[in-house]
């Protein structure tokens, strides 16, 4: 996102990058250094969960988007970043309401799951095939 890569091209901004990563591990929502909002989604394959998928940047609503644009300059400032560069991206990052934020979870832990279900399932129909292809030559 050119937003994260604009926050995160400096050692700074790396570094906290890195520091919400990490809360990443035991937090739903977590706020990021310039006040946006990543989120976090559990996948499941067959009710195993086999990691999660986080989205964002992106604001909750109209007043959060107005209250990090005031901080930015400031946040862009501690980040070694020209704040006119880093208020140039905010039109990038998404407003969503909390229902939509819902749904978009919701539909990307779907379709993520979806995916590697397909996959697994795949590489087992492969190697069942593989079987039957050995033991039809005998070679196994």
């Amino acid at each position: 996102h050119p937003f994260c890569v604009t926050v995160q091209a400096t050692r700074q901004g790396w570094e906290r990058c890195q520091e919400v990563r990490e809360s990443f591990v035991s937090n739903k929502l977590t706020e990021c250094v310039t006040g946006a909002n990543y989120i976090r989604t559990p996948v499941y394959v067959t009710d195993h969960l086999v990691g999660y998928t986080v989205m964002g940047p992106l604001v909750r609503d109209a007043y959060h988007m107005e209250t990090m644009r005031q901080q930015l300059p400031e946040v862009a400032a501690r980040l070694g970043i020209a704040p006119e560069v880093l208020l140039g991206h905010l039109s990038t990052v998404q407003m969503l309401n909390t229902g939509q934020l819902e749904v978009l979870q919701s539909l990307l832990a779907t379709v993520i799951s979806t995916v590697l279900q397909s996959s697994v399932e795949r590489r087992r129909t492969e190697d069942r095939l593989k079987t039957i292809a050995r033991l039809a030559t005998g070679e196994g």
